[in-house]
């Protein structure tokens, strides 16, 4: 259906034709495909929560924090075919994975590890059987919290805290969650327009 045509005329006008077919294995057109990567975490890129109750004296408890992370990623790059969709989730690798935090155990002292798995879009920390809090992250484009992790702490299980102290010493003393390096990601895909994908 293609063809190169080479036709050769001699001297007094006779011709000759010889085809090449071209329309199949020659030319090749490759696909673009978009973009995604992600930047640092900066010092914004934290979330405070306070087990102590929200009742009486103790009205500073904070047991849900969210944290933005859309913004740690570089400006969508869906390429030549044009725009798709974004998507985040989070992201665990492995099961009971350790969280850095402990169960408050008997009589103050350090309990069990607490401990992460994850079930569809939820990561849960857990021990003994019981849930201390979840973390989950919008993946609804047309929210305005898109992109957020957000952490909920279960106001009835106080985690164990290393710093003591009486009369009021260390009773704000924190402890970070600390998972074995990317072990628990936020994960940004960028679908383009024709279905390719970059995470």
């Amino acid at each position: 259906a293609l063809v190169v045509q080479q036709t050769v005329t001699d001297g007094d006008g006779d011709t000759a034709t010889a085809t090449l077919d071209i329309g199949t294995g020659v030319f090749t057109i490759e696909d673009d495909g978009p973009k995604a990567s992600a930047t640092a975490l900066t010092a914004a890129d934290k979330g405070l929560l306070d087990e102590s109750d929200t009742t009486g004296s103790g009205t500073d408890g904070i047991f849900t924090a969210s944290v933005g992370f859309a913004d740690n990623f570089t400006a969508t790059a869906y390429g030549a075919d044009g725009a798709g969709a974004v998507a985040y989730a989070l992201v665990l690798t492995g099961t009971n994975v350790a969280s850095g935090f402990f169960a408050l155990g008997t009589n103050g002292a350090q309990g069990e590890a607490i401990v992460l798995n994850q079930t569809g879009a939820t990561i849960t920390g857990t021990a003994g059987g019981q849930t201390y809090f979840v973390i989950s992250i919008d993946n609804d484009p047309a929210s305005a919290t898109f992109g957020t992790a957000t952490f909920t702490l279960n106001a009835d299980r106080p985690i164990w805290h290393s710093a003591t102290g009486a009369n009021g010493t260390n009773h704000d003393d924190a402890d970070t969650m600390s998972v074995a390096a990317n072990a628990l990601v936020v994960q940004q895909t960028v679908t383009d327009g024709d279905g390719d994908t970059a995470t």
